[in-house]
């Protein structure tokens, strides 16, 4: 997916910096533009977490390593007014500032800054990294969080799904928690060719960006070594717990078809199934994600197993794990890694089994 802009000769740009004049930023066609939407007015901003990626972002942030790219945030923390800005090899340029309490998980808000920032900074191709609190599909009212939070805003999938322009990026990088569930990225499929995510919770550091920003902006992104790089500053940690995936988006109407084909024939085997049994990717209170080829192999008969497993490595492309994931602390050892999460209907789950029932996933799966 490449998308080619009318260059921009002028833009001008009132830096809100404490600086009275106004500058002029000459902002010509690049390669890529990467906007952060850091949804940080939460815990993970109350425990410094966004200044800490920021502070990397801007350590990595050289001349060579943006490749004459835009590295551009949004940023709504609970010490600051949302901002939006800039960071360059020689430090951070505010653009822009908004409304105190504005709702930075809304549809109309995220819709906003990304039409701003497509148009200011325009690029042959977009990347787009989503920085907050993830509970994988459910919506907030099942959950303590969903994809998203502003204080007591949430952002549910299907707003997610909504605030996302179609083919508006090329990658999209989840920098929280459980987003990696099979459901979550089939209603992703037509927001970018490429997402990179984890099925496990995400530690508090997120990303190394330091790490990440020469692979991002590479004249080929690099999504292997954002991968590897991620994984690296992980496994070298005192605790070492981290998963990550990389996925075909394009790749993911064939899994759902292996998957219907599967659940045709057998999805009453899931009922044989001790829960207990599965590789599991949550600590409590969350619950319902497991691995979802450790759940499809033991339901699928060989022959539809196989076309199933062609379609799972044709869509998980590449991934990373650890041996376990917090073991002392409610965790779990890592023995089955397809990539994916699944959730697996229940019926005694009742009320959730509802909810599942409005994805697209179950809509192409069981109906």
């Amino acid at each position: 997916m490449k998308v080619k802009h009318i260059i921009y000769t002028l833009l001008f740009v009132l830096l809100l910096t404490g600086c009275e004049k106004e500058e002029v930023i000459i902002n010509k066609e690049s390669l890529r533009t990467v906007l952060v939407y850091m949804a940080a007015d939460n815990s993970l901003g109350s425990s410094t977490f966004d200044k800490q990626n920021i502070n990397s972002m801007l350590n990595g942030a050289t001349e060579v390593s943006l490749n004459g790219g835009n590295l551009i945030v949004y940023k709504d923390s609970p010490d600051t007014i949302p901002q939006l800005i800039q960071i360059t090899p020689t430090g951070k340029r505010v653009l822009r500032e908004y409304p105190e309490h504005q709702n930075s998980v809304s549809v109309a808000t995220m819709q906003e800054v990304i039409s701003e920032v497509k148009q200011e900074f325009p690029a042959n191709s977009y990347g787009l990294i989503l920085w907050s609190h993830g509970s994988n599909w459910f919506p907030s009212k099942m959950q303590t969080r969903a994809f998203g939070q502003d204080k007591t805003n949430w952002m549910e999938l299907s707003d997610l799904q909504q605030a996302l322009p179609d083919n508006g990026f090329d990658f999209i990088i989840f920098d929280a928690c459980y987003m990696a569930g099979v459901e979550v990225m089939y209603a992703m499929k037509n927001k970018a060719d490429y997402i990179i995510a984890a099925p496990t919770e995400i530690m508090g550091s997120g990303f190394p960006y330091s790490d990440i920003i020469q692979p991002l902006f590479a004249d080929k992104t690099d999504y292997q070594s954002i991968c590897n790089n991620f994984y690296s500053y992980y496994l070298d940690s005192s605790n070492p717990s981290a998963t990550i995936s990389l996925i075909a988006t394009q790749e993911l109407d064939q899994l759902a078809t292996a998957t219907r084909n599967i659940m045709k024939t057998s999805f009453e085997k899931t009922k044989e199934i001790s829960l207990n049994d599965l590789q599991r990717y949550f600590r409590p209170p969350y619950y319902g994600m497991y691995d979802f080829d450790d759940y499809i192999s033991r339901i699928a008969p060989d022959d539809l197993y196989a076309q199933y497993r062609t379609a799972m490595d044709n869509t998980v492309i590449y991934k990373k794990h650890t041996d376990s994931f917090l073991p002392g602390y409610n965790g779990y050892y890592i023995t089955h890694y397809s990539g994916l999460s699944s959730f697996i209907l229940r019926d005694s789950y009742g009320a959730v089994n509802k909810e599942y029932a409005k994805l697209d996933w179950y809509k192409a799966v069981y109906e």
